[in-house]
Order: C-alpha cells, then structure tokens, then sequence
C-alpha cells in the first residue's frame, strides 16, 4: 500500500452517514443520519445531534481530518432521537436542528460548521 490507511474500530450500533442541508439563510438545518446495525441482535440507542461552530483558531485546522480538532462554540441546541434498528440493517433517521442568528458564508469570512452525532 503506497498511501496512509485508517481503521477505526466501531461499536454494534454506529452512525455511518450523516447528510445535512440548509435549505435558505434561516438557520433550519435538516439532517438524515444513516444508523447502522451490524450485530447479530436488534440494537437500540439515542441518537444526539448537535451543531458547532468551525474555529480556525484551533490548532488541527486545515492539518488534522478529524471533525472535531476543529469544532468551537456550541451553535445549536443538542437533541436526542430513540432509534432501533434490526440486526444487520440501517435505518435513516431524519431530524432537524436550528442555528439561531447563523454566520453565513462568504468570501471574505468564510464561516463552517462542525455537526456532532
């Protein structure tokens, strides 16, 4: 192998994807996550969502690939979603956050967010 590889150990129950859409400048977020269940047991759990702000003042930014060495400030409430899956199966679940008075993205300061699941 001539590139670097990464394995990353994961419980029964984990949360493969997250897709997430803003649909205007409000604020709303709306979010599918994909949780998938590769047990040989119906598993169930709590999902928690969360957004936070990017800061590029953290050291892992634009060095480290991990999400979170470059989350800042909470920006939006944190919900939990019951989730049950069957075993061997995934499950979407959509759910929607909201960012209260959003930085918005532009050239001149261009504002990330973090989503933490």
């Amino acid at each position: 192998m001539i590139q670097d590889l990464y394995l990353e150990a994961a419980p029964a129950l984990w949360v493969a994807r997250a897709d997430v859409r803003t649909p205007d400048t409000s604020g709303r977020v709306e979010i599918s996550v994909l949780v998938h269940n590769v047990g040989p047991v119906a598993r169930q759990g709590t999902l928690k969502l969360r957004v936070r702000e990017a800061d590029p003042k953290l050291r892992g930014w634009l060095s480290d690939p991990r999400a979170d060495s470059v989350a800042g400030a909470q920006a939006s409430a944190e919900i939990s979603v019951p989730v049950a899956v069957a075993p061997g199966a995934a499950l979407v679940v959509p759910a929607r956050l909201f960012i209260p008075s959003p930085k918005l993205w532009k050239p001149e300061t261009p504002r990330l967010y973090v989503l933490e699941a």
